[in-house]
């Protein structure tokens, strides 16, 4: 099932950037990510992502750090 959600990436130890995205709950997909391009500039060490997804909270991480199943994921 395809869900609304919101993908949010914490930079420089606390600055939040959020943005729209969708997540496939069967295979823990996380796609069609929104760029901030007004904050690009202004980040440089990423801390944590996590998505948002009817106000629950789940981490999120790239395709080749996922460790198992449950891992949300992006490419």
């Amino acid at each position: 099932m395809i869900k609304n959600a919101m993908f949010t990436s914490v930079w420089d130890g606390g600055f939040a950037v959020t943005t729209d995205c969708k997540v496939n709950t069967e295979t823990k997909e996380v796609f069609d990510i929104q760029e901030s391009p007004d904050t690009a500039d202004m980040v440089n060490n990423l801390d944590e992502e996590y998505i948002t997804i009817e106000g629950n909270r789940h981490s999120v991480v790239r395709e080749d750090e996922r460790e198992c199943v449950d891992d949300y994921w992006y490419e």
